[in-house]
């Protein structure tokens, strides 16, 4: 399972369950040493996706599950949840690495 820290909640439904997400991201490698287990960078976006639907990594989908609209997560995720042992070598992201997400909701549709 992902580590998950929320911070920053407004009072809007919880996501989940097929629903349409749109997030902001920044993807970091994992460093113990870093803050909050943040080393460097590897990307920043906006997208949307629907929960359910595997449309992207395992613990990116359970870490965003409960989240509310304006909620603010770091997610730390192992590789049996994140890219495993191939790694996304497109993204820099080496087999068995740990991955960090920073992750915003900004809006959830039907």
């Amino acid at each position: 399972m992902p580590t998950v820290r929320s911070s920053i909640t407004r009072l809007a439904g919880p996501c989940g369950g097929g629903k349409l997400l749109t997030v902001n991201y920044a993807l970091y490698h994992y460093d113990p040493a870093g803050s909050g287990g943040r080393g460097q960078a590897i990307q920043s976006n906006s997208f949307q996706f629907r929960q359910g639907t595997n449309a992207v990594i395992a613990g990116f989908e359970q870490g965003t599950a409960s989240m509310l609209v304006g909620g603010i997560r770091r997610i730390t995720i192992p590789p049996s949840l994140a890219y495993g042992a191939a790694g996304n070598l497109n993204a820099g992201i080496a087999g068995n690495e740990w991955v960090v997400f920073d992750v915003q909701l900004v809006a959830v549709a039907d």
